[in-house]
């Protein structure tokens, strides 16, 4: 009995040493708090074009031209993207953010937040897009390819 009590002892602080916590109080572990987006901004006919883009979320403020690609960081908030392009009308689209499957969430991180992969500005026009809709496009792909869905 004497030697049961101290292995297991020892065995209690070696496995609690394998947590980690998230947050300001603890021991952070590595977070994916950045997402590529790529952006596409066409004119009122649908034709791509080049536009100068402003993206904007609670954690901060990015600069691109389109088309292309630009890392934001994650946030729960929307992300609003502003664009302009000479001789057109402005175009603006609000990008809705959505909890990635299988992600635990934490109240002050925004890693497990994904907003849509691929977004396409029109210009003169405003519009919002909802990470929701392309994760539902994708299950419903696998659904009809015949994988598990």
């Amino acid at each position: 009995m004497w030697i049961k009590l101290p292995v297991l002892g020892w065995i209690f602080i070696i496995l609690s040493g394998c947590a980690s916590t998230i947050g300001s109080g603890g021991q952070s572990a590595p977070l994916d708090v950045k997402q590529s987006l790529s952006i596409t901004v066409v004119n009122a006919a649908g034709a791509p074009v080049k536009a100068a883009c402003v993206l904007n979320n609670d954690k901060g403020t990015w600069a691109t031209t389109a088309p292309g690609s630009v890392m934001v960081e994650r946030s729960a908030r929307n992300l609003t993207i502003d664009c302009k392009s000479p001789g057109l009308i402005d175009g603006s689209l609000t990008a809705v953010p959505r909890r990635a499957a299988g992600q635990g969430i934490q109240s002050d991180t925004s890693a497990g937040y994904n907003y849509p992969d691929r977004l396409e500005i029109m210009m003169a026009r405003g519009r919002t897009v909802d990470r929701w809709d392309q994760d539902y496009a994708e299950r419903r792909s696998k659904c009809r390819q015949g994988q598990a869905c």
